[in-house]
């Protein structure tokens, strides 16, 4: 459950990466060796749970009983609820308890505010921005000191990852988890709303450098503004007429 060796123990080199979800490929070739053959539905809850490999695995057992379209309307309304067999209640027949065993390791017992950390990740759809988090830093420095060691120590537990176009991210299963479990608390959401008020919030005379700000700031994170400013308004994170201050120049 982590990306750390074991201690005290004379490892080769090099050592075993930490695991990783499945290729799309292995894991339709899991589904169709519990539950014989896939279909549109299977493909798309595959990717709905990036991948899991235990997720994919209680997903196909529930396909052997029930059609993968009924198992995609479930998902949609029940999302990790849906993800157990029959059975006893373990790690391995719930993807919940699985999540919750990682969540309250010794070490996440031992550091709080990395469980705040990564309410505040699960609240951004496309992760967070690597290039962005000497502004987050800042902007939370009071709410989750040490920041950067925080999310060291999620990437060491398995809980977030630096994905190939550098962000740092949350498989959808845990998201979808910390989100129903652990929603972000309300004074990191009025921060997080401010930063992405001021990150549409550019204004210039000169069409061209609103045009070049636009490219490198607000088009990496269309999904990030567009999901944390509608979840403002939804929660009075900030004033409304900010709110719509930032609506209005985001639009534009």
């Amino acid at each position: 459950r982590g990306a750390d060796r074991p201690s005290h123990v004379a490892w080769t080199r090099p050592h075993l990466p930490p695991l990783k979800p499945l290729t799309m490929a292995a894991a339709l070739e899991t589904w169709d060796a519990i539950c014989d053959s896939y279909d549109g539905h299977s493909i798309l809850l595959v990717q709905a749970v990036d991948q899991v490999p235990l997720a994919v695995t209680l997903l196909a057992r529930l396909a052997q009983s029930e059609s993968s379209k009924t198992l995609w309307e479930r998902w949609e309304h029940e999302q990790t609820e849906l993800l157990r067999t029959r059975g006893p209640r373990n790690r391995l027949t719930q993807l919940d308890i699985s999540i919750q065993i990682s969540l309250q390791s010794p070490r996440l017992l031992e550091e709080p505010l990395a469980i705040r950390l990564l309410g505040i990740i699960c609240a951004l759809p496309q992760g967070l921005s690597e290039s962005r988090i000497p502004t987050f830093v800042t902007a939370f420095a009071n709410l989750v000191p040490s920041f950067r060691r925080m999310i060291t120590l999620l990437e060491q537990c398995s809980l977030v990852y630096l994905s190939e176009d550098r962000f740092i991210r949350v498989l959808s299963p845990i998201r979808l988890y910390m989100q129903a479990h652990h929603p972000i608390e309300t004074p990191l959401r009025s921060r997080l709303a401010e930063l992405y008020c001021e990150l549409v919030e550019y204004n210039s005379d000169h069409f061209n450098e609103e045009e070049q700000y636009a490219t490198n700031f607000t088009l990496p994170e269309l999904a990030n503004i567009s999901i944390v400013l509608k979840s403002s308004m939804a929660h009075d994170a900030l004033p409304m007429e900010r709110l719509l201050l930032a609506v209005n120049s985001f639009s534009r």
